[in-house]
C-alpha cells in the first residue's frame, strides 16, 4: 500500500484530464508548486468536485504515483473564490502572479513562505468592503506579493529595501501605504530581479 502525504495547498488553477478528471496547479508550503491529478472529479456523484476549486485552501491527502501525485482525499478549509468570482483586476493580477512564480521556482521547491504570502493577500482581500476592492488596491498587493515573493526567493537586497515591506507581519493599510510611499524604487527594483534573473 502506497504511502499517503498530507499537506495544506492553495489551488491555484486546474485543467480538464481525461473523461472526468482534473490536473490542478497547487502551491504546497513543503511540495511548493505542483501538479496533482484528480481522477473522476468532474462526475456529478464525485464529493471532491466541491472541495477541490480554485482559489481554495484545502487540505489534501496525496500518493505518489509514476507520473506525479494523486489525490485521494480532500477537505475544504478556505473558499475565496466564492467573493473573487466578480473581481477581475484581482483575478488577472493573481495570474500574472503565479505565471511568474512557476517560471522563477523549481518543481519541489520549499515555498513556505510564498504559501503564506498567498493565504495572508487572500484573506486580506476578501475582507476588504465593495468601495476597498479597486485597482488601486490590487496595485498595491500586487507590488507588495511580488516583493516579498522575490525576497524569499533570494532576489532581493534586504539591506537596500524599506525594512516593513518584506519582513513578516500581518497585511494591512498601514503597510499598503507603506508600499505607495516606496513604488518607484520598488517598481525599478522588482523589474531589475525579474531581468537579472533573465526570464
Amino acid at each position: 500500500m502506497r504511502e499517503i502525504y498530507k499537506t495544506d495547498a492553495i489551488i491555484l488553477s486546474g485543467l480538464p484530464y481525461r473523461d472526468d478528471g482534473k490536473i490542478f496547479l497547487v502551491l504546497s508550503p513543503s511540495l511548493g508548486l505542483c501538479f496533482v491529478k484528480a481522477i473522476g472529479i468532474r462526475s456529478l456523484k464525485s464529493r471532491l468536485r466541491y472541495v477541490l476549486q480554485d482559489l481554495s485552501l484545502v487540505e489534501l491527502d496525496l500518493v505518489k504515483g509514476r507520473v506525479g501525485w494523486k489525490i485521494t482525499n480532500a477537505n475544504l478549509k478556505k473558499n475565496w473564490f466564492r467573493v473573487l468570482r466578480p473581481e477581475k483586476t484581482f483575478l488577472q493580477t493573481t495570474s500574472q502572479i503565479k505565471n511568474l512564480l512557476f517560471r522563477m521556482t523549481d518543481n519541489d521547491a520549499d515555498l513556505g513562505e510564498v504559501f503564506s504570502i498567498f493565504n495572508e493577500t487572500f484573506d486580506f482581500y476578501t475582507k476588504l468592503s465593495f468601495e476597498e476592492k479597486n485597482d488601486t488596491t490590487v496595485l498595491g498587493l500586487e507590488l507588495l506579493v511580488l516583493s516579498k515573493i522575490l525576497y524569499s526567493l533570494g532576489y532581493v537586497d534586504f539591506e537596500k529595501w524599506p525594512k516593513e515591506i518584506l519582513v513578516e507581519g500581518e497585511i494591512d493599510h498601514a503597510l499598503l501605504q507603506q508600499v505607495f510611499k516606496n513604488k518607484s524604487f520598488i517598481i525599478r527594483e522588482i523589474n531589475r530581479a525579474i531581468n537579472e534573473s533573465q526570464l
